[in-house]
C-alpha cells in the first residue's frame, strides 16, 4: 500500500518533469548550469518560506563554506545580498543561522577516477563536510533523541547530480564482485561504453554502478575526517541515505559513528525519494536566532557583548 496516494511516486515524476523542462531551456552540461535548474526545480517543490540562494555559508566571524545552493529561513532571515528574489545568476552569503540545509550539485557523478586522480564524489561530499563543520550556537535537543543529532538546529547536507558513472576519464573496469556474478549480459569482455553512456543508457551496467557507489559511500562513512552527507541522489535511479545496521531508517540525518551510508538502486525514483528526505529534514529543524547585538558591538565601540549564553 502507498502513503498518501502515492505521494513519493508523484513527487518524483513532477521534480523529474521539472528538470526536463527545464533542461530545453538551459540545455545544460556543466555543473554551475545544473545548480541554477535544480534551484529552479525546488523552488517549485518547496514551501516558500524556504529561501533558496546558490552561495556561501557564513559565520558571525567571518569564516564561510560552500558555493553550491543553499536553503534557508527567508521569512525570519535576510540574504547578505540585497538581489531580487530567485534570482540564482549570482551567488550570495547567507548566515549559518539561518541555514537550513546545503546542497552541493553535480552534473555528472564519478565515484572513481581511472587515472589515480581525486574523483568528484569525494570532492562533493569533502565540500558538504566543510559546511556542516562551521559552528553556530547549538539548539540542544531535550530529552536526546537516540539516532538524531543531538541539537535540533543541525545543517542537513546533501550532494545532488543528475547523472552517475562510473569515471570521467574511461570506460569501467568491473569489480571483482561483478566478475563473479554468471548472469550479466556483458560479463564476457571488458565494457567497452563510454562514460556518458555508462551513466545514463548501459543498463547492463547498472549493477556495477550500484556497486561502486555503495563501495565509495562506506568509504565516506567510515571516515574519522570527514562528516558524510545525509543524502545522495545520483542520478534518477540512485540514492544513498543513513541507516542503522544496513535497513532501519531511524531520522534523516547521518550520525557520526552510527550511521551508514546506504545506496540502494531505486529506478526512477531518486528524485522522489530525495525530495521526501529532504522534507523530513527541513520539517525536523529548529533554527536558532542570530546574534546581533554580536554585530553591534563589533561596528559600535560603546555597544557591549552581554555575557554567553551558554
Amino acid at each position: 500500500m502507498s502513503a498518501y496516494r502515492n505521494y513519493l511516486e508523484k513527487i518524483n515524476s513532477a521534480f523529474d518533469t521539472l528538470i526536463n523542462e527545464i533542461d530545453v531551456i538551459y540545455n545544460f552540461d556543466h555543473g554551475d548550469e545544473f545548480e541554477i535548474v535544480l534551484c529552479k526545480a525546488l523552488r517549485k517543490i518547496l514551501p516558500n518560506k524556504y529561501g533558496i540562494v546558490r552561495g556561501h555559508v557564513i559565520t558571525k566571524e567571518g569564516n564561510h563554506a560552500g558555493d553550491d545552493i543553499i536553503i534557508y529561513d527567508c521569512v525570519r532571515f535576510p540574504s547578505l545580498r540585497l538581489l531580487e528574489n530567485d534570482s540564482f545568476g549570482q551567488k550570495q552569503f547567507i548566515p549559518i543561522e539561518a541555514v537550513y540545509a546545503y546542497i552541493e550539485a553535480k552534473n555528472t557523478l564519478y565515484p572513481n577516477d581511472t587515472n589515480g586522480g581525486f574523483p568528484n564524489f569525494h570532492k562533493a561530499c569533502r565540500q558538504v563536510h566543510n559546511v556542516k563543520s562551521l559552528s553556530r550556537e547549538p539548539v540542544l535537543r531535550e530529552p536526546p533523541q537516540e539516532f538524531w543529532p543531538e541539537t535540533r538546529n543541525p545543517i542537513y547536507g546533501v550532494v545532488w547530480s543528475k547523472n552517475l558513472a562510473y569515471s570521467k576519464q574511461a570506460s569501467c573496469e568491473f569489480t571483482q564482485r561483478h566478475k563473479e556474478k554468471s548472469d550479466s549480459c556483458c560479463l564476457k569482455s571488458m565494457c567497452c561504453c563510454k562514460p556518458d553512456e555508462f551513466g545514463s543508457r548501459m543498463e547492463c551496467c547498472s549493477e556495477q554502478l550500484h556497486e561502486s557507489l555503495e563501495d565509495h559511500c562506506s568509504l565516506i562513512s567510515g571516515k574519522s575526517d570527514q562528516i558524510a552527507p545525509d543524502l545522495i541522489v545520483a542520478g534518477s535511479n540512485y540514492v544513498a541515505f543513513p541507516c542503522i545496521n544496513m535497513s532501519v531508517v531511524y531520522s534523516p540525518f547521518f550520525i557520526k559513528d552510527k550511521s551508514l551510508l546506504t545506496s540502494m538502486h531505486c529506478e526512477k525514483k531518486a528524485f522522489g525519494i530525495g525530495v521526501t528526505n529532504l522534507l523530513w529534514a527541513l520539517d525536523s529543524i529548529e533554527l536558532g536566532n542570530i546574534d546581533w547585538s554580536y554585530v553591534l558591538s563589533t561596528e559600535l565601540p560603546k555597544v557591549k557583548q552581554p555575557p554567553s549564553r551558554t
